[in-house]
């Protein structure tokens, strides 16, 4: 049984490939693996950094539910550091 967030995740109804991207971007965000950069190379204050995250997070649901609904960006892309492509 898949845990409480990812049958959330899931449940939106974004495409296959866009759910499991973001899934795997969601769980990263979860480990202090990404708390410690922001604050030691970017300067960032602690009390921040959950807010930070958060928005993230907000920014990741809002595209799914785009792409769920059929709009925003396809998930694909043409090669390396190309970016996803926009349908309207």
């Amino acid at each position: 049984m898949l845990p409480d967030w990812k049958r959330s995740v899931a449940a939106i109804g974004a495409p296959k490939r866009a759910t499991e991207d973001a899934t795997a971007m969601l769980l990263g965000l979860s480990g202090a693996d990404v708390s410690w950069p922001m604050h030691d190379t970017y300067g960032l204050a602690l009390e921040r950094i959950p807010e930070v995250i958060a928005n993230t997070v907000q920014l990741i649901v809002d595209q799914l539910k785009l792409q769920a609904r059929g709009r925003g960006t396809s998930g694909t892309r043409t090669g390396p550091g190309s970016s996803p492509q926009q349908s309207n």
